[in-house]
């Protein structure tokens, strides 16, 4: 994408929502509207959204991570990254 004249800065406001999802090992999620979650071995489907599974890297606590991301039926996108618990309990 393009970065516009003076560059480009965070702005809260920017962003609609965000959100620690609970992935539990019975398929379901802590999110409202969104109770479930599955993985085949070309898709994963959060509730009826599907989204792309990656590598990236984490920049908040520089190292590799597992990514999704996909987009809803109304146009909203989503993503996420995976957090091991040692990172939830540290913030």
């Amino acid at each position: 994408g393009q970065i516009p004249p003076g560059g480009w800065h965070y702005n809260k406001s920017s962003f609609n929502t965000s959100q620690r999802v609970l992935f539990g090992k019975d398929n379901h999620t802590n999110l409202e509207g969104q109770p479930s979650w599955q993985l085949t071995d070309s898709t994963f489907m959060l509730g009826d959204t599907p989204c792309v599974l990656f590598r990236g890297w984490d920049w908040e606590n520089e190292r590799p991570a597992i990514l999704f991301s996909g987009i809803t039926n109304d146009g909203a996108t989503i993503w996420g990254k995976k957090v091991n618990s040692i990172d939830s309990n540290s913030k």
